[in-house]
């Protein structure tokens, strides 16, 4: 797993789209529908 890359960035439909897994500020965070949008919007 540590060799895996952090980000996966695709094109579609000309739009430029990241995916991580976890948060931003810590991979290995969980992000739950109950989080508080603060929450959300601070990572």
């Amino acid at each position: 797993m540590a060799s895996l890359s952090d980000v996966i960035s695709f094109i579609h439909s000309g739009a430029n789209y990241g995916v991580i897994h976890g948060g931003a500020s810590d991979i290995a965070r969980f992000f739950w529908s109950s989080t508080a949008t603060e929450v959300l919007e601070g990572d």
